[in-house]
């Protein structure tokens, strides 16, 4: 029974670790989080949110690299309502039908580029507007940030002191080893599922498990080797075929090439 309620303690104690490990985790990416922003200016900011900022100040730039996919995209699309239009009305506008007839391809390719242009600037326009609102969230947090980060490293320092005192109880107290206390919850499992009847059988299935996890990882790394070994053998084999029939055309071609020449001289 003593046994049993020191076991209970241990586990209890593991999941206490458990959770101040995760809380501090969670407060070392706050910190590094707001760091990384006091140490970002709007120039490095503006690289890592776009990496060509030319692409919203400039919108010539990003016509001109997506001018082709766009305007293909934008083609399929006229094309469509056009052919629904005509579908349903019959006949357009007899102006429109007299233009469009008289110069077709170019009155064509001027609508396309048109609507292409417009859906370029107006996307440029939209990425250019929310930067503009992400800049300002940025500020913003770096304002904040000036005032938590000396608030953040006090809490952290807290959260340290409490965790080194549970683990110097843990010491103590605990009659998990140190080396299985990640893996406390795999082991309460395992008595609790009846797998094993004490901490000793567990910490042994845990390690049969892991060493049959090892095992069966290496079979297949192996068996992934020899099957790329196999096809690139294969490569290989079918490569040497391929410069030996070669050399052997050649083989031919040459001595051809030699029995006319002897003709000749004949």
């Amino acid at each position: 029974m003593d046994y049993i309620k020191t076991l209970n303690i241990s586990f209890n104690y593991c999941e206490q670790w458990h959770i101040q490990q995760a809380k501090l985790r969670n407060l070392y990416n706050k910190k590094y989080e707001i760091q990384n922003a006091l140490n970002t200016d709007d120039k490095q900011y503006k690289k890592n949110w776009l990496k060509d900022l030319d692409d919203i100040r400039f919108p010539i730039f990003y016509l001109i690299e997506n001018f082709g996919y766009l305007f293909l995209t934008v083609s399929f699309f006229v094309g469509i309502i056009y052919t629904l239009i005509e579908g349903f009305y019959g006949t357009l506008d007899p102006i429109f039908i007299y233009y469009f007839n008289k110069k077709q391809e170019v009155f064509f390719l001027m609508f396309i580029v048109l609507i292409t242009s417009i859906v370029i600037i107006g996307h440029c326009i939209i990425i250019d507007k929310t930067y503009n609102k992400d800049l300002k969230i940025f500020h913003k947090f770096k304002e904040e940030a000036v005032v938590n980060l000396p608030i953040l490293c006090k809490l952290i320092e807290n959260e340290e002191n409490i965790f080194y005192r549970l683990e110097k109880e843990m010491y103590v107290k605990c009659i998990i080893p140190q080396k299985y206390w990640e893996v406390s919850n795999v082991l309460k499992n395992y008595i609790l599922d009846c797998r094993a009847n004490n901490l000793t059988d567990a910490i042994n299935l845990y390690e049969y498990e892991l060493v049959l996890k090892r095992q069966t990882q290496l079979i297949e790394e192996q068996t992934r080797a020899a099957r790329e070994t196999e096809k690139y053998s294969k490569i290989a084999a079918e490569e040497s075929k391929r410069a030996a029939d070669n050399a052997g055309l050649a083989v031919f071609f040459s001595f051809m090439a030699y029995y006319e020449a002897s003709k000749k001289r004949k």
